[in-house]
């Protein structure tokens, strides 16, 4: 359904991830449309480009370069402040990331990915937007499962997606959402001032290079204590 992207906008996301190379801070607040605002935390290695604006969703695009490698055993998150910056009537409910360009980096292979949505519960993965007729493509990783942390209690309402089973190399590229689907985020625009909320997202490192990265590490302590 949001996959009638045009060349354009297919060009911006080819230049955001061809700046990524060259620029080693993206996080100017930028405004994506429908009274939001997106800003990229700490300094990561990211790019948002805003494509359309419908009557209950504002579109964009992800591109980002994961270049740190694991910190006791996970990669540093990318993490992406939505701030409401318009009132309520001229506020869309929905932010629809049509898809993400996600470069490996780190000099590790992942075998899972993980999203979050985390501040006060005022966001969730909209589900049934993300499911059956409405699948989100994230191969290579073919299993899906979502969870809540914030207890929402509603099965549509979720704070984490997660895949797993498939493998990134280092030097690869995933690209959630490029083949069919999106990741969906609802809001709750009733609560009392804007809505703000962090998106974050992180792989995991191969279980034979982490162990390899452990036991070095361990070697050195040793050596050092030696």
């Amino acid at each position: 359904m949001l996959k009638g992207k045009s060349a354009v906008i297919r060009g911006a996301l080819s230049l955001a991830v061809a700046a990524l190379v060259t620029s080693p801070a993206l996080a100017a607040p930028i405004d994506i449309g429908g009274g939001w605002q997106a800003e990229v935390m700490n300094g990561n290695v990211a790019s948002i480009v805003p494509d359309t604006v419908t009557g209950s969703a504002t579109i964009i695009q992800i591109a980002k370069q994961f270049d740190d490698p694991p910190e006791f055993g996970q990669f540093p998150p990318i993490e992406i402040a939505f701030t409401q910056i318009a009132d309520d009537a001229s506020t869309v409910p929905s932010i629809v990331i049509d898809d993400e360009n996600i470069i490996n980096n780190t000099g590790q292979g992942w075998t899972d990915y993980h999203w979050a949505l985390i501040d006060g519960g005022q966001a969730w993965f909209n589900v049934s937007q993300m499911t059956g007729v409405n699948a989100i493509d994230t191969s290579p990783f073919t299993t899906q499962s979502f969870a809540d942390q914030h207890g929402f209690g509603d099965p549509n309402k979720m704070t984490d997606f997660n895949v797993e089973d498939g493998f990134v190399p280092n030097g690869g590229t995933f690209n959630p959402g490029l083949l069919g689907g999106a990741l969906w985020i609802d809001t709750d625009l009733s609560s009392a001032g804007p809505v703000t909320f962090n998106f974050k997202q992180f792989p995991t490192p191969e279980p034979a290079s982490l162990v390899l990265m452990l036991g070095g590490c361990a070697l050195i302590v040793g050596r050092r204590r030696s």
